[in-house]
């Protein structure tokens, strides 16, 4: 009974590495600049050095760019939400004031709005020679929420 476990096992390690390898789709480059955009999900992971951040996903809304998904990421601060952090200055900006004493984050706040956003592409560098990618290997994300558009939640696409 043992064996036939084994051989099980043994199995299913194979089919595991007979699995192809397939690339994911590319990530989007469009030009720097200020669009219009919903943001249509918010998500807190944890990223390879163990410290988490807050991605919100956006959508631009109109122009040529109409459609194409970006994010925005914020790192989570240990402890207080400072103002000094990018996420309470994003928070702020997506509520139009000042975050109150004790305020915390909820998908609310961000969800279903449209803003205006500036998009700026990313300087990626080799780790060993510490010297910028090629053009092709960067992408587009999103730096900073300029303004909200509407302060009333709207339905996104």
């Amino acid at each position: 009974m043992l064996s036939s476990f084994k051989k099980r096992q043994q199995n299913n390690r194979h089919k595991q590495n007979k699995e192809e390898i397939v690339a994911e789709e590319q990530r989007r480059r469009i030009p720097p600049g200020s669009y219009e955009a919903i943001c249509y999900d918010m998500n807190l992971k944890q990223g390879q050095g163990g410290t988490w951040k807050v991605y919100l996903q956006f959508r631009i809304s109109s122009g040529e760019y109409d459609g194409t998904e970006l994010f925005m990421c914020c790192p989570k601060p240990d402890g207080k939400l400072r103002e000094r952090h990018k996420l309470h200055k994003q928070m702020s900006l997506a509520l139009g004031r000042p975050l109150s004493k004790g305020e915390r984050l909820s998908k609310k706040i961000f969800i279903n709005k449209l803003y205006t956003i500036q998009v700026r592409y990313t300087f990626r560098k080799f780790d060993e020679t510490n010297q910028k990618m090629p053009d092709f290997m960067q992408y587009t994300v999103i730096g900073t929420i300029l303004e909200v558009l509407t302060g009333v939640p709207i339905l996104a696409k």
